[in-house]
Protein backbone atom coordinates (compact mmCIF):
# COMPACT_ATOMS: atom_id res chain seq x y z
CA UNK A 1 0.00 0.00 0.00
CA UNK A 2 1.05 3.52 -0.77
CA UNK A 3 0.62 6.73 1.21
CA UNK A 4 1.73 10.13 1.15
CA UNK A 5 2.58 12.00 4.60
CA UNK A 6 3.75 15.73 4.55
CA UNK A 7 5.76 14.99 7.54
CA UNK A 8 8.86 12.76 7.99
CA UNK A 9 8.22 9.21 9.59
CA UNK A 10 9.96 7.57 12.43
CA UNK A 11 12.67 10.77 12.48
CA UNK A 12 15.09 8.82 14.36
CA UNK A 13 14.82 6.72 11.52
CA UNK A 14 14.14 7.79 8.16
CA UNK A 15 15.80 9.18 5.95
CA UNK A 16 18.96 7.66 6.81
CA UNK A 17 17.62 3.93 6.60
CA UNK A 18 15.19 3.19 3.75
CA UNK A 19 12.96 1.18 5.70
CA UNK A 20 11.66 0.71 9.23
CA UNK A 21 10.39 -2.61 10.27
CA UNK A 22 7.26 -3.29 12.66
CA UNK A 23 8.09 -6.24 13.97
CA UNK A 24 4.70 -6.76 16.40
CA UNK A 25 2.43 -5.94 13.14
CA UNK A 26 4.90 -7.40 10.62
CA UNK A 27 5.11 -4.79 8.49
CA UNK A 28 7.62 -2.76 6.86
CA UNK A 29 7.35 0.36 6.17
CA UNK A 30 9.19 2.08 3.00
CA UNK A 31 10.48 5.50 2.12
CA UNK A 32 10.34 5.52 -1.64
CA UNK A 33 10.86 8.85 -2.54
CA UNK A 34 10.13 12.45 -0.82
CA UNK A 35 6.96 12.21 0.74
CA UNK A 36 5.95 8.98 -0.82
CA UNK A 37 5.66 5.84 1.57
CA UNK A 38 4.82 2.21 1.29
CA UNK A 39 3.57 -0.53 3.38
CA UNK A 40 4.68 -3.84 2.76
CA UNK A 41 3.76 -7.49 4.70
CA UNK A 42 6.63 -8.98 6.83
CA UNK A 43 6.83 -12.80 7.23
CA UNK A 44 4.07 -13.62 9.95
CA UNK A 45 1.96 -10.80 8.81
CA UNK A 46 -1.85 -12.00 8.85
CA UNK A 47 -3.73 -11.41 6.21
CA UNK A 48 -6.72 -8.79 6.44
CA UNK A 49 -10.16 -9.99 6.17
CA UNK A 50 -12.50 -8.10 3.94
CA UNK A 51 -14.09 -5.47 6.72
CA UNK A 52 -11.85 -5.94 9.24
CA UNK A 53 -9.00 -3.42 10.23
CA UNK A 54 -5.45 -3.44 11.21
CA UNK A 55 -4.09 -0.50 13.77
CA UNK A 56 -0.87 0.47 14.34
CA UNK A 57 0.99 3.68 15.24
CA UNK A 58 3.47 5.79 13.24
CA UNK A 59 5.62 7.95 14.60
CA UNK A 60 5.83 11.32 12.43
CA UNK A 61 8.67 14.16 13.16
CA UNK A 62 5.85 17.10 13.43
CA UNK A 63 2.09 17.56 14.79
CA UNK A 64 -0.62 16.41 12.79
CA UNK A 65 -3.56 19.78 13.93
CA UNK A 66 -5.88 18.90 11.01
CA UNK A 67 -7.38 17.00 9.17
CA UNK A 68 -6.15 18.28 6.24
CA UNK A 69 -2.37 16.92 7.26
CA UNK A 70 -3.46 14.03 5.63
CA UNK A 71 -3.93 12.76 1.98
CA UNK A 72 -6.21 11.37 -0.03
CA UNK A 73 -6.03 8.07 -2.65
CA UNK A 74 -3.51 5.69 -1.21
CA UNK A 75 -3.04 2.83 -3.07
CA UNK A 76 -2.71 -0.90 -3.37
CA UNK A 77 -0.45 -2.64 -6.27
CA UNK A 78 1.05 -6.32 -6.40
CA UNK A 79 3.72 -8.24 -7.88
CA UNK A 80 0.99 -10.38 -8.93
CA UNK A 81 0.97 -8.78 -12.74
CA UNK A 82 -2.85 -9.80 -13.06
CA UNK A 83 -3.64 -7.94 -9.69
CA UNK A 84 -4.34 -4.32 -11.25
CA UNK A 85 -3.21 -1.70 -8.64
CA UNK A 86 -6.33 0.00 -7.01
CA UNK A 87 -6.88 2.94 -4.74
CA UNK A 88 -8.16 2.05 -1.41
CA UNK A 89 -11.67 2.91 -1.23
CA UNK A 90 -11.85 4.87 1.72
CA UNK A 91 -9.49 7.15 0.58
CA UNK A 92 -10.60 7.82 -2.98
CA UNK A 93 -12.16 11.35 -2.28
CA UNK A 94 -10.61 14.46 -1.18
CA UNK A 95 -13.79 14.45 1.55
CA UNK A 96 -11.04 12.98 4.15
CA UNK A 97 -14.00 10.56 4.90
CA UNK A 98 -11.08 8.30 5.91
CA UNK A 99 -9.64 10.77 9.01
CA UNK A 100 -11.56 10.58 12.25
CA UNK A 101 -12.55 14.63 13.40
CA UNK A 102 -10.33 16.25 15.32
CA UNK A 103 -12.87 17.11 18.55
CA UNK A 104 -11.34 16.56 21.24
CA UNK A 105 -9.50 20.43 22.02
CA UNK A 106 -7.00 18.63 22.86
CA UNK A 107 -5.87 16.83 19.45
CA UNK A 108 -5.09 20.54 18.15
CA UNK A 109 -2.67 21.43 20.57
CA UNK A 110 0.81 20.45 20.02
CA UNK A 111 2.14 21.48 23.42
CA UNK A 112 1.30 22.89 26.83
CA UNK A 113 0.51 26.31 26.36
CA UNK A 114 -0.47 26.36 22.56
CA UNK A 115 -2.44 29.53 21.64
CA UNK A 116 -3.29 27.56 18.04
CA UNK A 117 -6.71 27.89 17.33
CA UNK A 118 -8.41 26.43 14.10
CA UNK A 119 -10.53 29.18 12.22
CA UNK A 120 -13.79 29.01 12.07
CA UNK A 121 -15.93 29.31 9.04
CA UNK A 122 -16.98 32.81 10.12
CA UNK A 123 -13.55 33.97 11.10
CA UNK A 124 -11.86 32.45 8.12
CA UNK A 125 -14.59 34.87 5.85
CA UNK A 126 -13.44 37.74 8.11
CA UNK A 127 -10.09 36.90 7.51
CA UNK A 128 -10.37 36.66 3.96
CA UNK A 129 -12.78 39.39 3.29
CA UNK A 130 -11.78 42.07 0.51
CA UNK A 131 -11.11 45.37 1.94
CA UNK A 132 -10.32 48.57 -0.04
CA UNK A 133 -8.19 49.12 3.14
CA UNK A 134 -6.29 46.48 2.54
CA UNK A 135 -5.29 47.37 -0.43
CA UNK A 136 -0.80 47.69 -0.47
CA UNK A 137 -1.02 48.83 -3.77
CA UNK A 138 -1.13 48.20 -7.48
CA UNK A 139 0.65 45.86 -9.53
CA UNK A 140 1.11 46.39 -13.64
CA UNK A 141 1.28 44.04 -15.73
CA UNK A 142 2.99 44.18 -19.51
CA UNK A 143 2.58 41.97 -21.97
CA UNK A 144 4.42 41.67 -25.37
CA UNK A 145 2.39 39.48 -27.69
CA UNK A 146 4.63 38.61 -31.06
CA UNK A 147 2.85 36.75 -33.61
CA UNK A 148 5.16 34.61 -35.68
CA UNK A 149 3.98 34.90 -39.58
CA UNK A 150 3.39 31.63 -41.49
Amino acid sequence: MYFYSMFLLFPGVFPGFHHNDLDTEHVRINMVQGDLYSLAPMAGFQPISPGKSVEFNISASLWSVARTDFMPRWYVTSDDVKIKPRIVKCTASEDLDFVQPFEDLLQRKRWKGDQYEPFTPEVRMEKLRFSPENVVGNIEFQFCLEMQRT
